[in-house]
């Protein structure tokens, strides 16, 4: 679950493709556009290789898919986030091991499917917080 912390930093992404890289909102938009196909994409075939590699092994895989994004990024500024998005998709699937973890181990130890979903969005609403104050306080440290 801590592996979505990135994903939850409100704004900050917004604020820097606008002065980083002067996107104006209709590009950025249509990038946002782009990257929910991708999750789309990613959840389908990250689906099917959880069953194929395993839990442990394509949660590794779409961790190290996951830095290609960044690394496009701080290389190539935004065409290199582009294709690091692309490239990497697999990153925007890797909370799919941990939640096939986490049913398996409900299941293992009987607790209700009701109960588990409610643990885990609260975790996440927890993450959320946690990692918006984050991304703030290290804006602020930038400024």
């Amino acid at each position: 679950m801590l592996q979505s912390f990135p994903g939850f930093m409100g704004d900050v992404f917004q604020i820097l493709a606008n002065t980083e890289w002067n996107l104006a909102p209709k590009d950025f938009s249509s990038f946002v556009a782009m990257f929910g196909i991708i999750n789309i994409i990613a959840n389908i075939v990250g689906s099917q290789m959880v069953r194929k590699l395993g839990i442990k092994h394509f949660t590794a895989l779409a961790t190290l898919s996951s830095m290609l994004s960044p690394l496009g990024a701080s290389s190539f500024s935004f065409r290199g986030l582009i294709a690091g998005s692309i490239m990497g998709f697999l990153g925007s699937a890797q909370m799919l091991g941990v939640t096939a973890a986490l049913v398996a181990e409900g299941a293992k130890s009987d607790v209700p499917q009701g109960e588990l979903a409610g643990e885990r969005s609260s975790f996440i609403a927890l993450i959320k917080g946690l990692s918006s104050l984050a991304s703030d306080g290290a804006m602020l440290g930038f400024a």
